[in-house]
């Protein structure tokens, strides 16, 4: 798996990867002030600001703009105004030190699943038949399962990241069913979910930005308070 890690630090211990139980990583470094050639090859990209003041979230916007890779954002200190901006910016992930090795791979390999799905090709004949079977419609809405795109009833497109993208998969695969916030985290990243957590809201509030959704009698997205979400369509 190929990974390209983004960083000022000259002596960042993310380069460790490669000595923590023989993941296996083909690692790349780059510095985040002079890196903005997104390489097609990148499964996952690294964008490292642990030992930074202060995070430049410019790098990740660029990323997503020009890859498909997998986008994991480390810095310095646990914020969830940080969180949400790197999650508004393309993140697929923001963590911070200190740096679990296991989970940071687990991590990874979990994003890099994705990547390498959506560059996947397909002959001819398959191509057809997935392209037949990439629509999902719901309340005049349109979900596009290969490019990631979702349509309005009026025919505006909007590409959704990839954690957005996987959410809304999520929810649509369940309609009509109470999903908790645990669920929703472990279908996402298989990890834990803890009340400190704001991932999911935070998606959810994306979410229903894309879709206006915010009927609160009519609303596709229904918070059960305390618990987790509903998405209620006719199935």
């Amino acid at each position: 798996m190929n990974i390209t890690v983004i960083t000022d630090q000259p002596n960042n211990n993310i380069f460790d990867l490669n000595n923590h139980n023989d993941f296996g990583f083909n690692i790349k470094t780059h510095k985040s002030s002079t890196y903005f050639q997104a390489d097609s090859s990148t499964d996952v990209f690294i964008v490292d600001y642990s030992g930074s003041k202060r995070i430049d979230f410019a790098t990740t916007r660029e990323l997503r703009n020009k890859s498909n890779g997998g986008i994991i954002m480390i810095g310095p200190e646990a914020s969830a105004d940080d969180l949400i901006i790197a999650l508004e910016m393309g993140a697929d992930e923001f963590i911070t030190p200190p740096i679990n090795y296991r989970e940071l791979s687990a991590r990874i390999r979990n994003l890099g699943r994705w990547s390498r799905l959506s560059h996947s090709g397909n002959s001819d004949e398959e191509s057809k038949a997935t392209k037949e079977n990439s629509i999902i419609r719901f309340s005049d809405w349109e979900l596009n399962t290969i490019r990631q795109v979702l349509k309005s009833p009026s025919g505006q497109l909007t590409k959704l990241a990839r954690n957005e993208f996987m959410l809304l998969n999520i929810l649509l695969n369940n309609r009509n069913k109470l999903l908790t916030r645990e669920q929703l985290l472990n279908h996402l990243y298989n990890r834990d979910w803890h009340p400190s957590d704001r991932t999911i809201d935070v998606l959810i509030g994306k979410l229903r930005k894309y879709l206006n959704d915010y009927r609160k009698e009519q609303a596709l997205i229904n918070t059960v308070y305390g618990i987790g979400y509903i998405f209620a369509v006719e199935v």
